[in-house]
């Protein structure tokens, strides 16, 4: 927002004071009347969304944690095929007679104590 307006905002909300009241209001200058009615009509209606509008009371809050987490997961990237690394089983080649593993069939027995 440009000054003008974060001042103006401030006014409406009651939050200026001292010398940065009066000087704001004497930068209104005729359109203070204007201004004037405006903040009372601000205040009116804040009043009555304050005394109207209540929060209701939240429960169950694992169920909108789960509302929470479904929606992050929903805004997620999905993976594409070209950026999906996936790996190949391992190849198994057949025994040879210099593999120190037993063939199937045969039988190993424990080495002797």
């Amino acid at each position: 927002m440009k000054p003008f307006e974060e001042k103006y905002t401030l006014w409406l909300d009651g939050k200026l004071t001292g010398r940065e009241l009066e000087a704001f209001e004497a930068e209104l200058g005729e359109w203070k009347a204007n201004a004037g009615l405006e903040k009372t009509e601000v205040a009116k209606i804040g009043g009555l969304l304050r005394a109207h509008l209540k929060a209701p009371p939240l429960g169950n809050e694992d169920f909108f944690n789960h509302q929470i987490l479904q929606q992050i997961a929903a805004e997620q990237p999905k993976p594409t095929p070209a950026t999906t690394h996936a790996v190949a089983p391992a190849r198994r080649t057949p025994a040879s007679s210099s593999d120190p593993a037993p063939r199937s069939g045969t039988v190993s027995s424990p080495p002797a104590a």
